[in-house]
């Protein structure tokens, strides 16, 4: 997600560190309702042409909430479910069998030890 609006505002012109860069431009000690103004700002700029599907991101207020938040809850889910305190096999099993991989197995067996 923010990701793309970087992508699409202009402020790199590369997929890599797009998200830290979107979010380093709303300011990471910034309330929220700074930072949900300068995305909008950003979005709104004049050089910037955002397809029909950006827009209607944009004029989410949910959708917006989501990307402008500095912990948001998909950020926070995302996190349980990548950093679980411990890992366990079970949250690894379904990747390391579609892979099927020793390398994957590998990772399983020292994330997992």
């Amino acid at each position: 997600m923010q990701e793309k609006l970087a992508l699409s505002t202009q402020l790199t012109d590369t997929p890599t560190g797009a998200s830290l860069i979107w979010r380093d431009r709303l300011g990471y000690t910034q309330d929220f309702a700074t930072r949900l103004a300068t995305a909008h700002d950003l979005l709104r700029q004049k050089h910037v042409q955002l397809d029909d599907c950006t827009r209607r991101f944009r004029d989410s207020p949910e959708g917006m909430r989501l990307v402008v938040e500095k912990a948001s809850e998909i950020c926070e889910q995302g996190d349980k479910v990548a950093h679980q305190t411990p890992p366990t096999r079970k949250i690894y099993h379904g990747a390391l069998n579609r892979f099927d991989d020793e390398g994957m197995r590998a990772i399983g067996d020292f994330v997992c030890a």
